[in-house]
């Protein structure tokens, strides 16, 4: 067995692991004052009972003892201090930072600061009512690690990011009453922005828009409506001027698409061309191709179909 093992201890385990370390020099009410403060301290699982093992045997270190010999250990330690306790246990709940709510079901790791390290300490995991319990803590400060990839420490309960995660300070006596607050991680918001329409030759409606800097293209439904929304893989930049022909795309009907990347003396401008797939259900587009390449800032621009039918940009 090791300190990592997670598997819970038994009822029936529990007691034979009493008969197994019982000192024979205590008498029955000895024990039982003794077993009762010990054993809640020790942890659910085998890993801790391995862990109250080795702390057993560096607390009687330097007393006379038998190497290795549980019941010697223990009724060493109990002439020197019936009052001894392994650990230190901390009592707390873990609640949503905006209204107090319980959060269930969530792995709690506790970890004790020792100069730019971080020593395991000890998981739980947290009630329907939000509650946890660590055992098998020694003093010293602690900070909290929470098995859950979507909130943050809010301890302040300001909504917004802790900029270290929660700690405690534990002494030789329990801890209590702890609260520890969290938050959802906020969830960026699509910046949709800088629309820009043309309609073809079928008089069918064409989209062109911004999602944070991502440009996407749609098709009008004729009522008002927009479907096959789609990325326009590549093409990341601002400012979009869309146009629409009849022989822009080799010759053929199709879509180019204007836009600018960086900004200042390192914006450029790029263009794509889409058209229909063979199945006419969506369009296809080409890689971007970069129409400017200098360190002059390009600023307003445009596009439009010429009387030729090619296109005409215009930039300033």
């Amino acid at each position: 067995m090791r300190a990592t093992d997670s598997a819970v201890v038994t009822d029936a385990e529990w007691l034979q692991i009493e008969a197994s370390i019982r000192p024979a020099n205590l008498t029955s009410a000895q024990w039982a004052a003794f077993w009762s403060s010990i054993k809640p301290r020790i942890g659910q699982s085998w890993g801790s009972y391995v862990q109250f093992l080795q702390d057993l045997h560096d607390r009687t270190r330097t007393l006379d003892v038998r190497k290795g010999d549980v019941r010697s250990m223990m009724g060493a330690i109990y002439e020197d201090d019936p009052n001894w306790r392994p650990s230190s246990v901390v009592v707390g709940r873990l609640l949503n930072a905006n209204d107090a709510s319980p959060r269930a079901g969530i792995n709690m790791s506790a970890y004790r600061i020792e100069g730019d390290q971080r020593v395991f300490g000890g998981t739980t995991v947290t009630q329907t009512d939000g509650s946890f319990t660590f055992f098998s803590l020694t003093p010293g400060q602690y900070e909290v690690g929470i098995g859950i990839d979507d909130v943050y420490f809010d301890m302040n309960r300001n909504l917004e990011i802790d900029s270290i995660p929660a700690t405690f300070t534990l002494t030789t006596a329990d801890l209590s009453g702890l609260n520890l607050y969290v938050a959802p991680i906020p969830v960026e918001q699509a910046q949709e922005s800088q629309p820009t329409l043309a309609v073809d030759g079928n008089g069918i409606a064409h989209l062109v828009w911004s999602q944070n800097e991502q440009l996407w293209h749609a098709i009008g439904d004729g009522t008002g409506g927009w479907h096959s929304a789609q990325e326009i893989v590549g093409a990341v930049g601002s400012e979009p001027r869309l146009i629409a022909g009849e022989t822009l795309v080799e010759g053929s009907r199709g879509l180019m698409v204007v836009y600018r990347t960086g900004n200042a003396n390192t914006s450029e401008l790029y263009y794509v061309l889409g058209k229909l797939n063979a199945s006419r259900t969506a369009y296809l587009w080409s890689d971007p191709v970069a129409m400017t390449s200098d360190m002059i800032h390009d600023g307003q621009f445009d596009a439009a179909v010429g009387s030729h039918g090619r296109p005409v940009v215009l930039a300033q």
